[in-house]
């Protein structure tokens, strides 16, 4: 047999929905205020000369910062088995797109939505180019929120 324990909402149902409806609404308005005020963009153009050496951002992302979207833009598509990989050289570092998730040989918009990724430390954002290509060109655009969600 199963006993029921009574609870504060029995037979008022509808206050217990109308409450967590509030509280999600709640948090749903500072996230969004926080993001819409705060929203940070990197953008890292990048062609197949930049294979074997890093195109790094002149911007630090500060620690605790929120990763909201990376997205990779293939404007001409590469040859030679190229690869793409974008990250944050924090400490410890993060990957917040890699390789699986675009297409250098396809030209078209890969986008990897992050949220909630936090930077653990402070740092740059990174791009590194791996294979061979002879043609290619893209950018990178990443959006991030600098100060921690509270």
């Amino acid at each position: 047999m199963v006993t029921k324990i009574p609870s504060l909402y029995d037979g008022h149902e509808d206050y217990k929905i109308q409450y967590t409806f509030n509280k999600i609404r709640s948090i749903l308005q500072k996230l969004n205020a926080n993001i819409n005020a705060s929203s940070k963009f990197i953008l890292l153009p990048f062609t197949f000369n930049d294979i074997g050496v890093p195109v790094i951002s002149t911007d630090l992302i500060p620690a605790g910062a929120i990763i909201v979207q990376t997205v990779v833009e293939v404007l001409s598509a590469f040859d030679g088995g190229a690869t793409l990989v974008v990250g944050v050289n924090s400490v410890p570092p993060i990957t917040i797109q890699n390789q699986s998730e675009n297409n250098l040989l396809v030209p078209g918009i890969y986008v990897v939505d992050n949220w909630p990724a936090a930077t653990p430390g402070s740092g740059h954002a990174v791009v590194a180019l791996a294979g061979a290509p002879t043609t290619g060109s893209g950018a990178v655009i990443i959006e991030y929120v600098p100060a921690t969600y509270t």
